[in-house]
C-alpha cells in the first residue's frame, strides 16, 4: 500500500503571512492606522476649540516622532497676538473650564470613533 500526501495551499497561506507581517509593522498598515487617529483627533480638536483670537486653534502640532508614533501638542513657542501671552500657559486652564472649552477631553472622549475608524482600515488591509 502506497501512501500519498500533498500539502495545497501553502504558497498563498505564505503570501498571506507575509501580507500579514507587512500590515504589522510601523511603516505598513498598523503606522497608517495610527496616524489616521492622530489626524482625526486633531481635525475634530481644531473644529471644537473656542475662538477668541485663534491663537490657540493656529498653535496645535500633529508631528510625527517615528513610524507610527505621532503626537498632537501646543507649540510651547505660540503666542496670542492680543496678549503676547503664551498660548501653552492658557491651554491647560481653557481646557479646564470643561463643558464645551474642554476641547482636549471632549476630543479624548471620542477617541473610539476615532480608533474604530482606524481599526476598519487596518482589518481592511488584511487578507
Amino acid at each position: 500500500m502506497t501512501l500519498k500526501v500533498g500539502i495545497s495551499g501553502l504558497q498563498e497561506a505564505q503570501r498571506d503571512n507575509l501580507r500579514d507581517q507587512a500590515a504589522v509593522k510601523p511603516s505598513g498598515a498598523l503606522g497608517r492606522a495610527v496616524q489616521m487617529v492622530t489626524l482625526d483627533a486633531s481635525r475634530y480638536q481644531v473644529t471644537i476649540t473656542h475662538v477668541l483670537t485663534g491663537a490657540l486653534r493656529a498653535a496645535e502640532r500633529v508631528e510625527q516622532d517615528a513610524p507610527a508614533r505621532w503626537q498632537i501638542y501646543i507649540d510651547p513657542q505660540a503666542r496670542n497676538p492680543r496678549s503676547n501671552a503664551l498660548v501653552s500657559q492658557y491651554a491647560e486652564a481653557e481646557n479646564a473650564r470643561g463643558g464645551s472649552h474642554a476641547y482636549a477631553d471632549n476630543t479624548f472622549n471620542m477617541a473610539d470613533v476615532f480608533v474604530g475608524r482606524a481599526v476598519s482600515y487596518f482589518l481592511s488591509e488584511l487578507p
